[in-house]
C-alpha cells in the first residue's frame, strides 16, 4: 500500500515538473522544441541579445518576421543546442543571427540555467 502511494506521489511530482517547466516563462524554448516557431529572422544569444535586439523594430524595418530567442544568463554551449534543434526543422528562416560576446563564448561546459530544460532532456540537442 505504501509503495503504491510513493509511486503515485512520484508520478504526480514528475507530471507537475513537466507541466510547470513546459508552461512557464520558458515558453519560447517550448515553442522551438515543439517546432512551432519558424520566423524569417531568428536571433539567438544571451542577455546581450535579449535586451539589445528588439524583434518588433527589426521586423518593422526589414518587413521580415523576427523572433528573439535570447535569454539572460545563457552561454553559447547551451543555446547552440537550441540552434541545432531549430536548424533541424526550419523552412522559413532567411537569416540566423547569433549574438555572442567574449565572456559568453568563453564559458565552456558551464550551464547556469538547467532548470529551463529539465522537461526536454530526452531531446538529443538539449544537453
Amino acid at each position: 500500500m505504501y509503495l503504491l502511494l510513493i509511486v503515485g506521489v512520484l508520478y504526480l511530482l514528475q507530471y507537475g515538473i513537466d507541466y510547470c517547466y513546459k508552461k512557464r516563462v520558458s515558453n519560447k524554448f517550448t515553442r522551438l522544441l515543439k517546432h512551432q516557431t519558424d520566423d524569417g529572422i531568428m536571433i539567438f544569444g544571451s542577455s546581450v541579445v535579449y535586451h539589445q535586439f528588439d524583434a518588433n523594430i527589426i521586423q518593422a524595418t526589414t518587413g521580415v518576421t523576427t523572433y528573439n530567442m535570447g535569454w539572460p544568463g545563457m552561454f553559447f554551449i547551451q543555446y547552440s543546442g537550441l540552434i541545432k534543434e531549430y536548424l533541424s526543422y526550419e523552412k522559413n528562416c532567411r537569416y540566423l543571427v547569433i549574438g555572442c560576446d567574449f565572456d559568453n563564448l568563453g564559458k565552456t561546459g558551464l550551464i547556469r540555467r538547467p532548470d529551463l530544460f529539465y522537461a526536454w532532456l530526452n531531446n538529443n540537442n538539449v544537453y
